[in-house]
């Protein structure tokens, strides 16, 4: 009887360590690709080859021109917040209320060559700070 029991203890201890390496393998593999990896509009240029491989979300400026339609198929460029870096976005898609030229966003997608196209809908407008310094403008200035 003791010989069944220790053998029945183990088959189980041997099953729930299979299951448990098969979630972490699980984990290890699915887990890491969550949330795309953020880069700077400066790091667009530095880390190229991330970018290129992989999607990735970029905190920049918008600036100017934009050409085609919003809302539709446009695109407008992204640069760091000393005006350079200037990278073109090409974008399709829903776009918030408070975009403009000079309005901090964040951006997903993968650069293709010298321009990043970025999903369908993945634009975001972060809100200018009240309490902004270094020349920034107050929310009552916008």
């Amino acid at each position: 009887m003791g010989y069944v029991n220790r053998r029945f203890r183990l088959i189980a201890a041997l099953g729930m360590a299979l299951v448990l390496a098969t979630f972490t393998i699980f984990i290890a593999i699915k887990g890491g690709d969550v949330q795309e990896p953020l880069l700077q509009a400066s790091e667009l240029v530095s880390k190229r080859e991330v970018a290129t491989a992989q999607s990735v979300q970029v905190d920049g400026i918008a600036a100017g021109p934009i050409t085609g339609e919003q809302g539709k198929r446009f695109s407008f460029y992204v640069t760091d917040r000393k005006g350079k870096n200037k990278t073109r976005v090409d974008y399709k898609g829903s776009v918030p209320d408070a975009f403009r030229i000079g309005r901090n966003v964040i951006i997903t997608g993968k650069l293709d060559g010298d321009v990043f196209v970025a999903k369908p809908n993945t634009l975001v407008t972060k809100c200018p700070s009240k309490f902004e310094s270094e020349g920034g403008s107050s929310r009552s200035g916008s």
